[in-house]
């Protein structure tokens, strides 16, 4: 089995089928091109799965700011808390939905790094089934046998799943990137001094 990461640059209908063209930029096939090329002209399964996650925030109208903010707790875990509104006799205005994107890859790292979180309305353990992917190297077709559901319907679910977990997985990875950057920045001071 091959896994990489690629840019899909097209997809053309010809008359033996679809072309589909896939660009790997990184080193992502390092140590598998010799299976990659025993491969061509056989029959292989492809799986794409996006590289990215969208989710929605809603957002107040007012202050053109997310309705729900997220901190993180001197436990490392991310709180979810809401802006209560401060002026009562301003007109209520409904809130507006902004679509954002984070990578999967910091989805599923969060993921993997935080206690569970479940979704009962999703009916679908996502936490279980990522830990399933990520450190049982369980492929989507085996969890769908054990689940008794398609590895198209599996799929799905940690699709929705993962758009659950990415406003918290956000504000994770940005708390962490800024908490790494200002270690840096205290470290070249002190070596400054």
């Amino acid at each position: 089995m091959l896994n990489f990461k690629a840019t899909l640059k097209g997809a053309a209908a010809t008359t033996a089928g679809t072309k589909i063209t896939l660009v790997v930029e990184d080193e992502s096939l390092n140590g598998q091109i010799e299976a990659l090329f025993k491969q061509i002209d056989g029959k292989v399964a492809v799986t794409l799965e996006p590289g990215l996650v969208p989710y929605s925030e809603s957002i107040d109208p007012q202050t053109n700011a997310p309705t729900i903010s997220y901190a993180i707790g001197s436990d490392g875990l991310v709180q979810a808390f809401t802006q209560e509104k401060l002026d009562l006799e301003l007109e209520e205005l409904d809130e507006i939905q902004r679509e954002s994107l984070i990578d999967v890859e910091q989805v599923d790292y969060y993921i993997n790094s935080n206690p569970p979180e479940n979704f009962p309305e999703l009916d679908f353990d996502g936490y279980r089934v990522m830990k399933l992917r990520m450190e049982d190297g369980l492929s989507d077709e085996e969890i769908a046998e054990e689940l008794q559901t398609t590895p198209t319907v599996l799929r799905v679910k940690i699709d929705e799943y993962r758009q659950r977990v990415a406003p918290k997985a956000k504000a994770w990875v940005d708390h962490h990137k800024n908490a790494k950057k200002d270690s840096n920045v205290v470290a070249i001071k002190e070596t400054q001094e």
